[in-house]
């Protein structure tokens, strides 16, 4: 008999225990509902709250049934804000389901306190409050409120005595940084461009939507960017080792899968090491046929010739008199003295119809009617351009095809031939 009372005992300790788990974390058992609330911004970095966390005001709807019941701000006296936390105590409210929203560093004068003042109800029109454009890439309330937007809620059931809650606030749109940091050992970085899509869309909802989804009115505009023009001097440079911020801006949630939609484009040059400046030249590709000529080209500048996805790099091969290509990174093909770089330097005619190596700019390359591929001197061919397969094209008037010199993905320096559906 003893025995079944021990076991009896146990199990209504275990189910006691079990209901006051349910009924959450409260000091009291009995008397009147209170609600504290422990109050944070969700931690961004390491080292703490930036000055986008930072609480300048706080504005806290306690809502039962879709309705207000309560409302605090910091200006009560039972809130209390310090920088990113707060603490806020509601007293004496009504047991059963609630749930609280949470504001912070709306400016002075917003709707929103005043149009769901208590005994309000909560609508889209607060569910959906819809934040200002962003513009000139500040915040979205510009600099008349210090802080980001920040905003959360927590639904909870309320019990007898005091009801503690934690709520993290977080933010309302992201800071977008873009930093370009030079690792190369022994060269400079020009950027011409750093530019995204047009994906920016340049209003957002106060509270993030269970579906990411983003407000109809939203429209998408471009995000901040850097470019320059074809004959700009860029001196703009980041040396070896250094490192720099281009982008800064604010930006709201892209919609469900936003990111992916997301294109981003860098273009730039490494240059050797002290270099100050560099003049952008642009070569433009002209026509709508498959292959296209090529025109602005400089009489006094050289180009390396590659594949167009592995660092394969033609060259002339003084020795065996052949051409030939070495797989080389660009970074250590620039970190050459002139007299090793000369082989892989070319030169092309202001007309396009001559491809020659700088050591001996007599020596061009030539592709006979048969497309066999040499180095002569005075060779010219009848015109030359891009190929869309990352070469360069050669036509030599002597029969209705063309051939393309290419660099191919194996290193392997060959032509091809097509046939020639363009007028001579």
């Amino acid at each position: 008999m003893k025995r079944f009372l021990s076991i009896l005992a146990l199990g209504l300790v275990f189910l006691s225990s079990c209901l006051s788990e349910l009924q959450g974390d409260r000091d009291e058992v009995s008397g009147p509902s209170n609600i504290v609330l422990k109050i944070s911004t969700k931690a961004q970095t390491k080292g703490g709250a930036s000055d986008g966390d930072v609480m300048s005001n706080l504005h806290i709807w306690l809502v039962y049934n879709n309705s207000v019941e309560r409302y605090m701000s910091q200006k009560d006296s039972a809130c209390t804000i310090s920088g990113s936390t707060a603490t806020a105590t509601f007293n004496d409210v009504p047991r059963g389901a609630c749930t609280i929203y949470l504001v912070a560093n709306l400016p002075e004068g917003n709707p929103l306190p005043e149009t769901y003042a208590v005994g309000k109800s909560i609508n889209e029109g607060f569910l959906k409050y819809v934040l200002p454009e962003v513009v000139n890439y500040e915040p979205p309330f510009g600099a008349s409120t210090p802080g980001m937007p920040l905003s959360t809620s927590v639904s909870l059931s309320v019990g007898a005595g005091t009801n503690r809650v934690s709520a993290e606030l977080v933010r309302t749109c992201a800071k977008l940084s873009i930093t370009v940091r030079n690792n190369t050992t022994n060269n400079t970085i020009i950027l011409k461009d750093l530019i995204f899509t047009n994906k920016n869309p340049n209003v957002g909802y106060l509270f993030e939507q269970s579906d990411y989804s983003i407000p109809g009115t939203a429209s998408f505009g471009p995000f901040m960017s850097i470019t320059h023009s074809s004959g700009e001097t860029v001196s703009d440079v980041i040396p070896q080792g250094g490192e720099r911020t281009y982008i800064k801006q604010y930006m709201y949630e892209t919609a469900t899968n936003g990111a992916a939609d997301l294109g981003f484009e860098i273009v730039g040059g490494l240059f050797p090491k002290g270099t100050e400046s560099a003049q952008l030249k642009t070569h433009e590709l002209v026509g709508d046929n498959p292959v296209s000529s090529i025109n602005n080209l400089g009489p006094n500048e050289y180009y390396l010739i590659k594949n167009s996805v592995s660092d394969y790099f033609l060259y002339y091969d003084s020795v065996n008199k052949q051409l030939k290509a070495k797989e080389i990174a660009l970074s250590s093909l620039l970190e050459m003295n002139d007299n090793d770089l000369k082989p892989y330097k070319w030169n092309i005619s202001t007309d396009g119809t001559r491809i020659s190596e700088i050591v001996d700019a007599s020596n061009s390359i030539n592709i006979s009617t048969t497309g066999a591929i040499s180095l002569t001197k005075g060779g010219t061919v009848k015109s030359a351009g891009y190929s869309t397969k990352g070469g360069f094209r050669f036509y030599n008037g002597a029969k209705r095809v063309y051939y393309t010199l290419q660099v191919t993905e194996k290193g392997e320096v060959r032509t091809y031939e097509s046939k020639r559906t363009i007028a001579n």
